[in-house]
């Protein structure tokens, strides 16, 4: 029942997202909003990091009562921050899907403040850096090789610069950093959670051989029974072959959709955009194989509203063709030479 109505509130925040948005300006405090809140969320496992305390733990909010304890977890000598997340590796994948939207923030809402459209990507990426989590580095470097083949030069250059400058940073102020990144993927045949993947194969394929289609029913082998560690593996158990590829199916079509599209927009941001909510979707159903995403849901709830935005935009793009001619912008509003 649980799995049921978590499934149902996804759908509806990605169809109300996709429906309701009248506008391209209402889209936009959307982008706006969501950056935001990923850099603020960034900020929060920054001070855990550098206090090495879970800091949640002093909120009270009178009327509910706490589910768990919420500690720190410590990897290589390093904290994980989760932020307001049950684990770090759903903080990690978080903002790794929330990156390429807080980056066209920076490039393209131009009307901000210099500090202020850029402060949430920057703290999302440091933020990535130090979280000490495979997942959250797989998910990221994939955003940006998807970010990277719509980018002009000069905004491959920046980003690129930034990171090299920010991880000589990062190996200064922290020297275990490089150390213990390099460790967890130079070490991944001796790490327990590898070896519980791919343990998880067999235990699996007893399930599935005995409902290939459909599976034993979403929701009915939870976490709490066996941890998978790979969301896809446990619909193929639990919704069966049919439903892992219908599920599926909502990436590659939003995929398509918005490339689709992007090849008729004329305006520079509007393809940014296109590509930035390209990312994300990649970024999010990507990270799915990294863990049991269906038990997690700040992750799914973003990724859910990200796949709503989409269709606004495709909608709205195609709702209003003046938008995408440069002729109907003002100058000033068109960025020279194809970059911001």
């Amino acid at each position: 029942d649980v799995a049921l109505i978590s499934l149902a509130s996804w759908a509806g925040t990605m169809l109300i997202a996709h429906d309701v948005i009248r506008s391209r300006e209402r889209l936009d405090v959307l982008v706006w909003a969501t950056a935001i809140a990923g850099g603020l969320m960034a900020l929060l496992g920054a001070a855990q990091f550098l206090s090495k305390q879970p800091l949640v733990d002093v909120i009270s909010i009178p009327g509910l009562t706490s589910l768990f304890d919420p500690a720190l977890v410590v990897r290589n000598g390093l904290v994980r921050p989760a932020g307001t997340a049950t684990h770090p590796i759903e903080y990690g994948t978080l903002l790794s899907l929330l990156l390429p939207i807080a980056l066209h923030v920076g490039f393209h809402h131009l009307h901000r403040p210099w500090v202020l459209r850029w402060f949430p990507a920057v703290a999302i990426g440091g933020m990535i850096a130090i979280s000490s989590s495979r997942s959250a580095y797989v998910s990221a470097i994939v955003a940006l090789l998807v970010c990277l083949i719509g980018w002009s030069r000069r905004q491959r250059l920046m980003v690129l610069g930034w990171i090299a400058a920010g991880l000589a940073l990062l190996s200064l102020a922290i020297p275990r950093l490089l150390r213990a990144v390099s460790s967890l993927f130079l070490g991944a045949d001796s790490d327990p959670s590898i070896e519980s993947r791919t343990d998880s194969y067999s235990f699996a394929w007893s399930f599935i051989v005995q409902h290939p289609l459909f599976g034993r029913g979403l929701g009915t082998l939870l976490p709490k029974y066996r941890i998978f560690d790979n969301q896809y593996l446990l619909l193929v158990v639990t919704v069966g072959i049919v439903g892992t590829l219908a599920f599926g199916a909502l990436a590659v079509t939003s995929v398509v959709v918005l490339n689709r599209g992007r090849r008729r927009l004329r305006l520079e941001r509007d393809r940014d955009l296109a590509i930035s909510l390209t990312a994300s979707i990649v970024s999010g159903f990507l990270s799915l194989a990294f863990f049991d995403a269906f038990a997690f849901p700040m992750t799914m709830g973003a990724l859910f509203l990200v796949l709503g935005m989409a269709g606004a935009f495709t909608r709205l793009s195609e709702s209003e063709p003046d938008a995408r001619d440069v002729r109907s912008v003002p100058t000033e509003q068109v960025p020279s030479g194809g970059a911001p």
